[in-house]
C-alpha cells in the first residue's frame, strides 16, 4: 500500500469519523429492537377430536430468545409478527454495527498502514 499524504490522511480520518456517526445515527434512532427471533411452528391443541391430533398442527407464531442462560418461547399475536421481526431485524444490524465500531473497520473500508 502507498504511504499517503498528511493531508490525504487527515481526509481519510475524518471521512471515516463521518461513516461512523452516521451508522450509530442510523442504528440508534428510536425504534424498538428484539434480542431474539420470530419463528411459526406448527402446534397441537390438545383437544381431541380436532384435525390437529391427526397430522399438521395449528400456525402459532413465537419469539425465540434467550434470558438468564436459559431459552425462552413466547406465543406472539399475528398482529405482532411483523413489528417483531423489523425489530429483531434492527437489533441484528445494531449488532453487527457495533461490532464494527469497535473494530475501527466500519463497512467498506480496508485496513490502513499506521501513521509513522
Amino acid at each position: 500500500m502507498a504511504r499517503q499524504s498528511r493531508p490525504a490522511l487527515r481526509a481519510a480520518v475524518h471521512a471515516l469519523e463521518q461513516r461512523k456517526a452516521a451508522l450509530l445515527a442510523d442504528v440508534l434512532r428510536e425504534e424498538e429492537f428484539v434480542v431474539g427471533t420470530v419463528s411459526e411452528i406448527q402446534a397441537r391443541c390438545g383437544k381431541p377430536g380436532c384435525h390437529c391430533t391427526r397430522g399438521a398442527g395449528h400456525p402459532q407464531m413465537r419469539l425465540l430468545s434467550a434470558a438468564g442462560g436459559r431459552r425462552r418461547c413466547q406465543l406472539i399475536r399475528q398482529a405482532d409478527t411483523d413489528r417483531l421481526r423489523r425489530a429483531g431485524t434492527r437489533y441484528r444490524h445494531l449488532r453487527t454495527v457495533l461490532s464494527m465500531v469497535a473494530q475501527g473497520e466500519p463497512p467498506g473500508v480496508t485496513h490502513m498502514e499506521p501513521v509513522r
